[in-house]
């Protein structure tokens, strides 16, 4: 219940931004979903991926099945917006993935205020429920359009969606259920061992058997059970109900009859036996590899029918009755390629199951046509990666709509008019709009670095936030001076052997600093607000994992300005961008002005094999959190502290007791002293080729 309402498991890690929440209703919808998601971890390694599922049985079966390949499994929360936002917060998602039918109006809502994509993959109204869904059409048309990607499972479903109000592109990508991999789970050895110690008889897997829908309607495990009876011991059975609740029901019917069978789950391994009730959930696929003949169920009465992909993949003879509305695609494939029998009525049953049981040819036209369609998910994830790309989290902090006009007054302040004054050298500012890091103090340096390699004299003007003074201060190459009273970022710029003027006033400490050093060139490191300081070119640095922390000012948000104060920016450079993630979404929202990203190189010494902790003062610890993890350190736990965070001796006493070896920053590492041993993570920020010369062309 409380996951239901939006109160995510504790031991769901902390996640970092622009990650990916695919939702799986119950069993069906996880097992199609596991081909896609091993793609989706394939291509995008670094990206969190998170799994919510809506029955027990499907929570179940994806903890088992898709735990190795994701990030966290829970239950998707109910549709009311404290919910839904809450689990939003939580993970921060760019992408959100549901599966065929899965409309919820407050979660799509909710998806686009929080700046997710939402993409209907597998997408499908079937027969029976197309009728329900035209009468209720006029739900669907407000939120429908809601919905950015849809890839259908056929042309008849796209057209379907149309009608209800999708007026987007549909990608016709096929059923993932044709991605099914027959040898993605072994068979349990207590079901090999009952079965193989009879005789050479075949076995009958009656697949996925359902109850009556309505009164008067069929139930399949009765036909089911009938037709064993009629067939007197020529073969054995396997009975699958699709649900649990169906598990006592079944095995009293079974034990109604007189007849000796058992349950999964009280097998041992040391019994054997003719009939068998697989009371288990997860298990059923692999077991057609021993069947001769499968039954699927929910094909005689109103369910519908399931999957007959998988035992067509093993290669198996396929009886199913003539109820397949959910997959009617499918079904009539099969049809026409012969490569199925339907049986029209359950008293006919027994005779097509001996029947079957030669048909060898039709088991190898249905598992020629299973696997011809294969490749669903391969193409989908790849169609599915520039989704995740444009979609831009937006972290709305709790009350945020409550909160938004108390932002006002900041919002006066940092848009009053000011006067510049300018600087006898040319100035480039390289700034940014949030609160937190955004990593412009690492491309400040690498532009700094890249100047001074081409001749020009380079000094950096500072605010020196965090140190523990307020005099202005002018650092020449080779001075030494505490990082008490510089502050960390302007003493990684010292350590660099670059001149540095440290001044709540830049304009008085740029003078300053050119009376005893004559700098060709200013570089203004988190200026984008110190508009008393003319600029010569104005960069505005953002972070893609939070662009826009709140979409606010204080306190609805942790922006220092309105988003309107882009249109000073000349350029936009965006940090943190990785090999997965695609700039468009990000840039539909920027002004328009030239966009760079930088590539970085990180690196970490080797480090003894034992106990490690990382540890940092950032303003977005996610960033350390994602290199840690592109190191071969996802496992390191990490500690964090406050941005700028001075370390005391407490601080580092109750480092050391927690492991022998420690990880930070370079930003941290500046405030460490010197006799404290701890492995500092290098980055190396690789400037765009056409950077330089589009800051020197504003010169």
């Amino acid at each position: 219940m409380k996951e239901r309402l939006g109160w995510l498991p504790p031991s769901l890690p902390s996640t970092k931004p622009g990650g990916i929440w695919l939702h799986a209703v119950s069993v069906g919808e996880v097992l199609s979903a596991i081909s896609l998601v091993r793609k989706l971890r394939e291509l995008l390694p670094d990206t969190p991926v998170f799994v919510s599922t809506t029955t027990l049985a499907g929570r179940q079966l994806a903890v088992s099945r898709l735990e190795p390949f994701v990030d966290g499994v829970f239950f998707a929360p109910v549709d009311f917006t404290f919910a839904v936002r809450r689990v939003l917060r939580r993970l921060n998602p760019a992408l959100i993935i549901n599966f065929e039918t899965e409309l919820w109006p407050i979660r799509m809502l909710e998806a686009k205020r929080s700046g997710a994509r939402w993409a209907q993959v597998n997408a499908r109204i079937s027969d029976r429920a197309w009728p329900r869904y035209c009468r209720l059409a006029w739900l669907f048309q407000p939120f429908l359009p809601l919905v950015d990607f849809l890839a259908a499972q056929s042309e008849t479903d796209g057209e379907r969606f149309r009608a209800l109000g999708y007026s987007g592109p549909i990608c016709y990508a096929g059923n993932l259920k044709f991605d099914f991999d027959p040898s993605s789970k072994p068979i349990p050895p207590e079901v090999l061992s009952y079965f193989s110690g009879q005789e050479a008889r075949p076995l009958w897997i009656a697949a996925s058997t359902t109850g009556p829908v309505d009164t008067g309607d069929t139930d399949e495990d009765d036909c089911v059970l009938d037709a064993y009876a009629q067939l007197e011991g020529r073969v054995r059975l396997l009975i699958a109900p699709r649900k649990p609740e169906r598990f006592e029901i079944v095995a009293g019917k079974i034990a109604q009859r007189g007849l000796r069978f058992r349950r999964r789950s009280q097998l041992t391994g040391a019994e054997s036996g003719d009939l068998l009730l697989l009371d288990s959930i997860g298990e059923l696929a692999p077991l057609f590899a021993l069947s001769s003949v499968v039954f699927v169920g929910g094909s005689f009465n109103q369910t519908q029918g399931h999957n007959i992909l998988e035992p067509a993949c093993f290669g198996k003879p396929i009886l199913t009755g003539p109820n397949m509305g959910n997959f009617a695609a499918i079904f009539e494939l099969f049809i026409a390629r012969r490569a199925l029998k339907v049986v029209a009525q359950p008293q006919l049953l027994a005779a097509s199951v001996r029947q079957a049981l030669g048909e060898s040819e039709m088991a190898a036209r249905g598992r020629e046509l299973a696997l011809s369609y294969r490749g669903v998910s391969n193409r989908l994830s790849q169609q599915l990666q520039p989704e995740l790309g444009r979609g831009v989290p937006r972290h709305l902090p709790p009350f945020h709509s409550l909160l938004r006009p108390l932002s006002a007054p900041w919002v006066w302040v940092s848009q009053r008019s000011v006067s510049a004054r300018r600087l006898p050298v040319p100035v480039v500012s390289i700034g940014n709009l949030s609160m937190g890091g955004s990593g412009k103090t690492p491309f400040t340096l690498a532009l700094a670095k890249a100047y001074s390699a081409s001749g020009k004299r380079v000094a950096i003007l500072t605010r020196g936030f965090g140190r523990h003074s307020r005099t202005d201060l002018i650092c020449l190459p080779g001075g030494s001076h505490p990082v008490t009273a510089t502050g960390d970022e302007a003493q990684l710029f010292l350590r660099a052997g670059f001149c540095v003027a440290i001044s709540p006033d830049r304009h008085r400490a740029g003078l300053a600093l050119l009376d005893e050093y004559p700098a060709d060139l200013f570089l203004l490191d988190d200026g984008f607000q110190h508009r008393r300081l003319h600029r010569d070119c104005d960069v505005a640095v953002i972070d893609t994992l939070r662009p826009f922390p709140g979409w606010a000012c204080p306190p609805a948000g942790w922006l220092r300005e309105p988003l309107s104060a882009l249109e000073r920016a000349d350029a936009f450079v965006l940090t943190r961008l990785g090999r997965n993630i695609d700039p468009l979404g990000l840039k539909s929202l920027l002004p328009d002005r030239p966009l760079f990203c930088p590539e970085s190189r990180e690196s970490l010494p080797p480090l003894p094999a034992g106990s490690t902790l990382a540890f940092c003062g950032l303003g977005n610890p996610a960033s350390f959190r994602r290199s840690l993890d592109r190191l071969g350190h996802s496992a390191t736990p990490l500690l964090t502290f406050p941005d700028h965070h001075y370390y005391s001796s407490s601080d580092l006493k109750h480092l050391a007791s927690l492991a022998p070896y420690r990880i930070t920053t370079a930003k941290d590492a500046v405030k460490l002293p010197s006799d404290f041993p701890v492995a500092v993570l290098e980055q190396e920020i690789l400037l765009p080729p056409d950077f330089q010369a589009f800051v020197s062309a504003h010169l």
